[in-house]
């Protein structure tokens, strides 16, 4: 059975043992992401929100997550700031491959590109939200009381 704790074990995986990627962490809200200190290429997870259901039989658990990943390069160089923007969508890409090869039932989201000027780089981001369907035990357990 799958269950969160692996699904973010899982991606942790991912993110520290991929070449392209230096830093991995779960963002608990945007504050997380707005008071840090990026190692970059960074990878971010951020949990959004959850459905429990039992239709038809199947009891799941879905989850939304949030997926960010970021980069910085010089500002003036074109060329890198194209490459930045392709090399975060493949990493993004590859996220969903590969948990897709292990088993998790993903749908990954629309994916937003913003770049913004910090100083003499540019900071590239990928933002997407991808949905996971967990399952849960097919019967119904008792009341812990």
């Amino acid at each position: 059975m799958n269950n969160l704790t692996e699904l973010y074990i899982k991606i942790k995986e991912f993110a520290t043992s991929h070449n392209m990627v230096n830093e991995f962490f779960l963002a608990r809200d945007e504050n997380d992401l707005r008071n840090r200190e990026f190692d970059y290429r960074t990878l971010s997870i951020m949990p959004l929100e959850a459905n429990i259901s039992r239709d038809l039989n199947s009891p799941v658990y879905t989850l939304d997550f949030a997926v960010v990943i970021l980069d910085k390069v010089i500002y003036e160089n074109e060329i890198n700031n194209i490459a930045i923007i392709e090399e975060n969508l493949f990493i993004v890409g590859q996220l969903q491959d590969y948990l897709i090869q292990n088993n998790y039932d993903v749908n990954f989201e629309n994916v937003d590109v913003m770049s913004m000027k910090e100083g003499d780089y540019t900071v590239s981001s990928a933002v997407c939200d991808f949905q996971v369907v967990l399952a849960r035990k097919p019967y119904q357990l008792d009341i812990d009381n």
